[in-house]
């Protein structure tokens, strides 16, 4: 299997001297075939999945995570540059990770391992949770990555992160023309806390609401669910839309669906 010796042309271009000296003594782990149909990057223990709209594990997001197809052309918007989007970072590697980023970017910055090297994953490392903008940053980047990333469009970024049960997950977006305002990053950290939520925490869904949802499932009525549950018909109803509205679901029938396919029943 062939290994790649040297950072790209295209990349290299807007890369300093220092930044090209330190990327070529730089280890580059090749990129093994995966028979999902993705390219799955091998070395420093850092397995890294680079999902882009010819493969397959495009559609896994939206299997994941409610809503998100609606979500996706909102990021696509914000982030005309790019973004990446990813869930359960360890040294061992990232369980998914799905990236708009231009695939040259992609490819050479997780080839040759310059994320690590990278002040804005590392402020992502270091954060427990949050969000800001890159250029709020104060990590060094004496290699001049940020720099290199201007000559793809990614000018102007911002990130957000969050740590549960030791699992790092994060969101990092990028775009060339203005700073993304405190709306947006709001905006955005919104959405990605609330993903994390959805597949950590059951997205938030009580204890109450769960056996709800497992009385629909069941068969029940409204009424009969009540009679198990030993309270009212009222309480079944807001219950059972409390975990709708948790769950991004458009009926009771597709919030049971939901939290069946994520095992929270």
């Amino acid at each position: 299997m062939q290994r790649v010796n040297h950072i790209p042309r295209e990349l290299g271009l807007a890369i300093d001297n220092r930044f090209l000296r330190h990327a070529r003594i730089l280890h580059f782990p090749p990129i093994c075939p995966d028979p999902a149909g993705q390219a799955k990057v091998v070395g420093r223990n850092l397995p890294f999945r680079l999902n882009r709209p010819t493969f397959s594990g495009m559609n896994m997001l939206a299997e994941m995570l409610p809503g998100f197809e609606d979500d996706r052309p909102r990021l696509n918007a914000l982030a005309p540059a790019g973004w990446v989007l990813a869930f359960n970072y360890t040294a061992k590697g990232v369980e998914f990770l799905e990236s708009s980023m231009p695939p040259i970017w992609q490819e050479t910055y997780v080839r040759s391992g310059v994320f690590l090297d990278d002040p804005v994953f590392r402020w992502i490392v270091k954060a427990q949770s949050g969000a800001t903008r890159w250029s709020d940053i104060t990590i060094p980047d004496p290699n001049g990555i940020l720099r290199a990333a201007q000559a793809h469009g990614m000018r102007f970024g911002m990130a957000a992160t969050r740590v549960v049960n030791g699992l790092h997950s994060f969101v990092s977006l990028s775009r060339g023309d203005h700073e993304f305002s405190d709306d947006e990053i709001s905006e955005v950290a919104g959405k990605f806390f609330y993903w994390v939520d959805f597949l950590h925490n059951r997205a938030s869904l009580t204890d109450a609401e769960l056996s709800v949802l497992a009385a629909l499932r069941d068969g029940l009525s409204q009424r009969q669910a009540a009679t198990r549950l030993s309270v009212s018909v009222e309480t079944i109803k807001y219950r059972s839309q409390r975990a709708q509205e948790k769950l991004r679901a458009k009926s009771s029938t597709q919030a049971v669906a939901i939290a069946q396919s994520r095992n929270f029943i």
